[in-house]
């Protein structure tokens, strides 16, 4: 039988509950091609470069934010960058932030080699 208590005369009796659940927020897991340090596929000198970053699993992600990001790649939506590389360089790194919709997050360093 479950605990119960008896309140004053006149009002009912409650159960009160067995336990209370808190609700659970997993941090978000961003997906990245390659190997790490989260190597992105190769931009070409001159040729129109997209990325879609995605989340491999946790709560449902709200925002994505990028920054370092070089000068001819921006964000266009949700986790998705575009933009034509103007120069070969080595390496190209930027930070990406997802949060998910109760404030957990989770930012990696990314990289892209343009030649």
């Amino acid at each position: 039988m479950a605990d119960s208590f008896i309140p004053g005369p006149g009002l009912p009796a409650c159960t009160p509950p067995l336990s209370a659940a808190l609700p659970v927020c997993s941090p978000p897991r961003i997906y990245v091609t390659g190997p790490p340090p989260h190597s992105i596929i190769r931009g070409q000198t001159g040729v129109p470069y997209v990325y879609q970053f995605i989340d491999a699993g946790g709560a449902p992600i709200a925002s994505w934010t990028f920054s370092g990001l070089p000068g001819w790649l921006t964000e266009v939506a949700d986790g998705r960058l575009a933009g034509t590389p103007v120069a070969a360089a080595p390496v190209v790194t930027f930070d990406v932030t997802a949060t998910t919709s109760c404030g957990s997050t989770q930012t990696i360093t990314a990289s892209i080699v343009v030649y």
